[in-house]
């Protein structure tokens, strides 16, 4: 940044001269290099300052910046010959010791440009955690819908709804949908029964049709004074003889 040679440059209507180891900016520019704000900016070149590194000139159009001790930063390496150090062809321009070609201006919040991009990488993974969070989200209440859409039985949604995200948490979605269809099943091949609500449903009748508690129903055929009796489950033989 700090200039090499002595140079003159116009600056709106006016003629500015910047000489070796000083270079013209502004507390913004500055403050939109190093992704800081302003009064970040201005206490650190305040620090640098009292602590003789660099001596400053504000005006009304920016600051002018003096690098103290610009010769000694750049060895014994005369006006207009090559420093051999110096990658970018600025004749000296980049302080030896400094390792982003800014003249040992780092930025105040950068320690290697770690803690800078430290604030970068967790502002990513928040807004990427909160992404997902999101997807998530919406393939759930779409996991909600669907168990809903698939029970026989409209009745009692809005308690049903708030019981389902809990249940496929506790179950996963895929099991709970076995268990609509294992209780189909049943009303199937038992037709005197009526479908419960979808309300009494997700809040217990579910859990006979769990994967640990289901067990098949089974047609049981009897003869009744020369008649063939209803097929029968064992929940209905049960129910008959008062169990």
């Amino acid at each position: 940044m700090a200039n090499h040679k002595d140079n003159k440059f116009l600056l709106g209507n006016e003629l500015f001269e910047v000489k070796r180891g000083e270079f013209h900016t502004s507390e913004l520019k500055l403050a939109e290099r190093w992704d800081v704000n302003r009064k970040t900016v201005r206490k650190f070149l305040e620090l640098l300052e009292n602590d003789q590194m660099i001596a400053l000139h504000k005006t009304q159009k920016g600051t002018t910046i003096k690098v103290n001790k610009y010769n000694a930063y750049q060895g014994n390496f005369s006006e207009g010959v090559d420093n051999p150090m110096d990658n970018d062809g600025d004749n000296g321009m980049d302080n030896p010791m400094d390792n982003d070609g800014d003249n040992g201006m780092d930025s105040p919040m950068d320690n290697g440009g770690d803690t800078n991009k430290n604030e970068k990488n967790n502002k990513n993974d928040k807004e990427s955690k909160n992404e997902k969070n999101e997807e998530n989200k919406k393939h759930i209440e779409q996991q909600v819908a669907h168990v809903w859409n698939r029970y026989p039985l409209k009745k009692g949604k809005a308690t049903a709804i708030k019981k389902i995200p809990k249940l496929i948490e506790q179950y996963s979605y895929e099991q709970l949908i076995r268990c609509i269809e294992r209780y189909e099943l049943g009303l199937q091949k038992e037709t005197w029964r009526k479908p419960q609500n979808g309300s009494t449903f997700f809040n217990s009748g579910y859990v006979d049709y769990l994967d640990g508690n289901y067990q098949e129903v089974e047609i049981v055929v009897e003869q009744h004074s020369g008649y063939e009796f209803q097929p029968k489950s064992p929940e209905m033989i049960a129910f008959l003889e008062g169990e």
